[in-house]
């Protein structure tokens, strides 16, 4: 919604405006995912695995059949992640970016100066 309110700035075009808000949909699934991942990473200085929030890593690595579910805290946190669930989310992240990348060669096809975006996509 933030992107669509930006775009209002800007524009009244409705396809415009639908094209910018899917933008900033993906841009914000992947800001989140990666935010999610980070703390799941770092669970003894986090609170998600403690406080059981589902967040896609950490769902992901605790519903794999015959894994043990992630720990609650401490030492053993660290291992909320492992080299699978990592592989996982990779994917999961970078399926979004090609999303939002296709979305910024729509608006460019639009007309619209995309390098920001483009620079903000990485």
């Amino acid at each position: 919604m933030a992107s669509r309110l930006g775009a209002l700035v800007g524009t009244d075009d409705p396809h415009l405006l639908e094209l910018y808000e899917a933008l900033g949909m993906h841009v914000g699934t992947i800001a989140q995912i990666t935010n999610d991942l980070h703390d799941a990473q770092f669970a003894d200085l986090k609170t998600d695995v403690v406080r059981k929030k589902r967040t896609l890593p950490l769902v992901y690595a605790s519903d794999r059949p015959n894994e043990t579910p992630p720990p609650t805290g401490g030492v053993d946190a660290q291992r909320a992640i492992d080299v699978e669930t990592r592989a996982f989310i990779d994917v999961v992240i970078t399926a979004e970016h090609y999303r939002a990348r296709a979305i910024i060669d729509a608006l460019s096809d639009q007309g619209q100066n995309v390098a920001p975006l483009v620079e903000l996509l990485g």
